[in-house]
């Protein structure tokens, strides 16, 4: 794809960071693995206990589950599917283990999550062009730890937390415009929701970049508003 936005034009580019950035799908398979190894590491030697297996499993359920429930509690739903993917076990299944489970497995997925291919190599590449901020509805505490305060330091963060709203409302985003000192034709917003961030982002006025998998190519709104399409965080580099 050929380059659309230029340093010369854009001066900002806000980041989404839950499936943007982060990949929570990989994140939430590496820690559920990771904590069944541990809590079942008393069957190590038992040919039968396969955490990686037991994934799939879980994965099946979970599938069938959110068919056949639709109205229940995504919270609820998990608690199931893990219960029924431990029962051949001798693990005491009371709610009290499956809170505990997923809590800290949510602790882990926000301390370690796992980024999506090449998103700190895109980064650094960026970084040298642009100034780069978040706009995000979830929290950002452990971005220092992750080695993103480089590309994201405390105040080119902006959250629902701070604020009081989320995306896609329009106040969001003019907080970050206002914290970055730049008008809203000078930004460009990158995110994978359609309704939080990219119209969000029109709304206020911004360009945005729409991570889409299987779709590429230029929107133009009504406005002028542009929203290019790309498949990967990689293509970034492209364009900008």
């Amino acid at each position: 794809m050929k380059t659309i936005f230029s340093p010369k034009t854009k001066k900002v580019l806000f980041f989404d960071w839950n499936h943007t950035l982060v990949d929570p799908n990989q994140s939430f398979k590496k820690h559920f693995v990771s904590l069944l190894d541990e809590f079942g590491g008393r069957w190590a030697h038992d040919g039968e206990w396969n955490p990686s297996k037991l994934y799939h499993s879980y994965e099946k359920e979970w599938k069938k589950m959110r068919l056949s429930r639709p109205s229940a509690k995504p919270d609820q739903l998990r608690r199931l599917c893990l219960k029924k993917t431990l029962r051949p076990y001798p693990f005491d299944l009371n709610e009290k283990f499956l809170r505990t489970f997923f809590r800290e497995l949510r602790i882990r997925q926000q301390k370690q999550p796992v980024f999506f291919p090449k998103t700190r190599a895109v980064l650094n590449e960026l970084n040298e062009k642009y100034k780069l901020a978040l706009i995000s509805n979830g929290g950002c505490s452990y971005l220092d730890s992750l080695g993103m305060s480089e590309y994201f330091p405390k105040s080119h963060r902006f959250t629902a937390s701070q604020y009081g709203v989320r995306k896609p409302h329009r106040t969001l985003f003019q907080k970050a415009l206002e914290g970055m000192n730049v008008k809203a034709d000078e930004a460009v917003m990158i995110g994978n929701s359609w309704r939080n961030d990219i119209r969000g982002a029109m709304r206020a006025g911004i360009d945005a970049v729409w991570l889409k998998k299987g779709m590429s190519g230029l929107i133009r709104n009504k406005k002028g508003r542009i929203v290019v399409r790309v498949q990967s965080i990689a293509e970034l580099t492209d364009i900008f």
